[in-house]
């Protein structure tokens, strides 16, 4: 990964070491209180790695820029839920995930998840690893009344629910690399983030975890040369509480953890 067991590799302007993760990231839902407790090193890149991801869509596809330059239409992969060994069905904006498969008011669950045809399946079953699904307590939609529900936009209704993929980059000495989203952004603007994005059509979780990596910080690993391991699956609306406003996205974040083989890490 990077050289030696120290972040000489990252100690260039624009680098800061974090002792508190707790502290950077209240303000991201939660999240990291639960997956994090290790000491962080991360980019502050005054451009938050680059381009705004949601161009306020109204269905499964996409414009938005890559690099500076409009590319075709780009396709989201969005969450499938399957229970009892029915077959697949597309999970709804206002549907929270996690209480599709507990009794509603737990925030935690474990279920298994597949990615086939570009459709991330999540369902319990008796085969295949499981993994923790969580939310925090004040989830959005957990709470949302129906009459809030009935205002959210129509568009916004039909979005279905996107895959994100955060990529917990860590160096031999533990240390894990974290951005800093653009203050200019609409969503979890000025916060303190690991590397990732949405996920792609046909792409792997591994690759899309990469190909964010690339983007957002410069660094390129090959999938050869690391270990991925999924920590667990993540659910979050923007805004992160209903006293913010009503909610306008929803994802389910894949957590994967990667260690290099190698003890190089290219910087483009």
């Amino acid at each position: 990964m990077f050289s030696n067991t120290d972040c000489s590799d990252l100690h260039r302007p624009g680098v800061r070491c974090v002792q508190c993760v707790r502290h950077l990231l209240s303000s991201h839902d939660g999240l990291h209180s639960v997956l994090l407790r290790r000491r962080f090193c991360g980019f502050r890149l005054s451009g938050g790695g680059g381009e705004e991801r949601d161009l306020n869509p109204a269905g499964p596809t996409d414009w938005r820029p890559v690099g500076g330059r409009i590319m075709d239409k780009v396709r989201r992969i969005l969450v499938y839920v399957c229970k009892d060994r029915a077959a697949p069905q597309r999970a709804q904006f206002v549907q929270s995930i996690t209480s599709h498969f507990t009794d509603g008011s737990d925030d935690e669950v474990e279920v298994s998840c597949s990615l086939d045809k570009n459709q991330f399946v999540l369902y319990r079953g008796d085969e295949g690893p499981r993994i923790p699904l969580k939310r925090p307590a004040f989830f959005p939609i957990k709470h949302l009344s129906v009459t809030e529900a009935a205002a959210i936009p129509l568009d916004i209704q039909k979005r279905g629910v996107d895959v994100g993929v955060a990529l917990l980059l860590q160096t031999t000495n533990q240390r894990v690399l974290l951005t800093r989203r653009a203050k200019e952004l609409r969503i979890f603007p000025n916060v303190w983030v690991p590397p990732g994005g949405h996920l792609e059509s046909d792409e792997t979780l591994l690759e899309a975890g990469l190909r964010e990596l690339k983007e957002e910080t410069g660094l390129k690993l090959e999938p050869e040369d690391v270990s991925p391991k999924v920590l667990g699956l993540w659910e979050s609306v923007f805004p992160p509480m209903l006293s913010r406003g009503l909610p306008q996205r929803h994802h389910v974040v894949v957590y994967m953890l990667l260690h290099s083989s190698s003890h190089t890490c290219s910087y483009r």
